[in-house]
């Protein structure tokens, strides 16, 4: 499921969340990469079965393209048929070469999980909303059953989608 609405602020977390390190003080580079990342993951903080994600994306490349999309369709292809609340069909397919980059963050991260922890009962969700869409900053938010693999399909989905970028 996702929202790409717009959202007002920024929302309080609960005190038993944990917060991980700001992205910004520890080195966040996409292999290969010769320049900055487009997508950089500002904070992630672990909750009871979801990761909250907050991001910014290069407000010039906020949006997915067709290269893009074919890039990351080539080692993940299932994402095509994702379910997904969107405006124009009922999977991530419909709207994958015109989405907002947060937005296939999210979808990345869930194929990701679903390979590595998936089991066959296993349904994982996400949101992704703009916290400001014109400075390219937005919150992701992905179900999980092993934290750390949630977290590292945070990180190895970042580093996909600035190398697909870069290409």
């Amino acid at each position: 499921m996702t929202d790409e609405g717009g959202v007002g602020g920024v929302r309080k977390l609960p005190q038993n969340a944990r917060t991980l390190p700001d992205a910004e003080t520890q080195d966040f580079p996409c292999s290969g990469c010769v320049g900055p990342a487009f997508l950089r993951i500002d904070s992630i903080t672990v909750q009871p079965g979801r990761i909250v994600c907050e991001v910014t994306v290069d407000p010039v490349r906020r949006t997915t393209d067709p290269a893009l999309a074919s890039a990351l369709l080539r080692e993940h292809p299932t994402l095509l048929s994702h379910a997904c609340v969107n405006d124009v069909g009922d999977t991530f397919g419909d709207v994958i070469e015109r989405t907002s980059v947060p937005h296939l963050l999210e979808h990345l991260v869930i194929d990701l999980q679903a390979r590595t922890d998936g089991r066959p009962d296993d349904t994982f969700v996400g949101t992704t909303e703009w916290i400001d869409e014109g400075e390219g900053r937005a919150v992701v938010q992905v179900s999980f059953t092993d934290d750390l693999v949630c977290l590292r399909a945070f990180r190895d989905a970042a580093e996909k989608i600035n190398d697909a970028m870069l290409r």
